[in-house]
């Protein structure tokens, strides 16, 4: 599991720690990579960016703890109070025009007490012409402003290249098939080779 932090479009790794499982970590592996980080930028201001993998509320009230901004994607399945009195629906449930921006303040997330309650933007882009039609992001935040929200959001897709570099882009590192700390070893002089070139 990796942290990376994004420059000029393009990803850098920070800090990764390895889990000897497979499938959704938890909020412990997450606390565990996220932790160095954020004492590595404790004097800067940052939004942390979190995919459907690090959606849960936990991860979220946990930040708001640190005083950390984020913005994570939530499932569509996810089970909001979008008012106070109104019952709790799923997020596919609500209104969700194209190409408008929805946003809901202070919000419940989860049917569970004691986790405080977070802002939600709900966006979908229009499709043009033969396109497919694009996916909705249900985002959850602390930050109050739609358009922030949505274009920091925006910068989390800049971890996809570096990742094809790593895998199937010329590195192949998932092919090699060696232990953790050669596997190390070599994503670090990887990293190395990347930023040289990036910044040659």
């Amino acid at each position: 599991m990796m942290v990376s932090f994004v420059y000029q479009n393009r990803a850098i790794p920070l800090y990764w720690t390895w889990l000897d499982k497979q499938g959704r970590s938890s909020l412990r592996d997450q606390q565990k990579v996220l932790r160095p980080v954020f004492r590595l930028l404790k004097t800067r201001r940052f939004v942390l960016l979190g995919d459907r993998e690090f959606h849960s509320i936990e991860l979220a009230a946990w930040c708001v703890q640190k005083n950390v901004m984020f913005v994570f994607r939530l499932p569509k399945s996810t089970i909001v109070q979008p008012h106070a009195d109104e019952a709790f629906s799923r997020l596919n449930d609500l209104p969700q025009p194209p190409g408008i921006r929805e946003q809901y303040l202070h919000i419940q997330v989860t049917q569970k007490h004691g986790f405080g309650r977070h802002n939600l933007v709900i966006y979908q882009k229009r499709a043009y012409a033969q396109s497919t039609t694009p996916e909705v992001w249900y985002l959850l935040t602390n930050l109050t402003d739609v358009n922030q929200a949505l274009f920091h959001y925006d910068s989390r897709f800049c971890i996809e290249p570096g990742f094809r570099d790593f895998k199937s882009g010329g590195y192949h590192l998932e092919d090699c098939h060696t232990d953790p700390h050669r596997f190390t070893a070599l994503l670090v002089l990887n990293l190395l080779i990347s930023l040289l070139l990036y910044f040659a």
